[in-house]
């Protein structure tokens, strides 16, 4: 486990980026550059969580929900 002087920007390391209450907030969500690509957000009203693979068309993944297996299948990285 890593240890950090503080717990704001690119020292705080967590599952999503991003937070979403529904798709419908997800699909409009605008904005994104090359270096989001690879990182992960979550649904919350179906407690989904969401891999942007693709900045330019805007491209989501789904990679799993809180309660199911897929979860696990996340990987960590350590810089994006």
């Amino acid at each position: 486990m890593a240890l950090h002087k503080n717990l704001t920007g690119e020292d705080l390391h967590a599952l999503c980026a991003w937070i979403y209450a529904s798709e419908a907030l997800r699909l409009a969500a605008t904005g994104f550059v090359l270096a989001d690509v690879g990182k992960v957000a979550w649904q919350t009203d179906d407690d989904s969580f969401w891999l942007l693979a693709d900045d330019d068309p805007i491209e989501w993944v789904p990679v799993g929900s809180g309660g199911s297996p897929g979860i696990s299948g996340l990987y960590y990285q350590e810089a994006w």
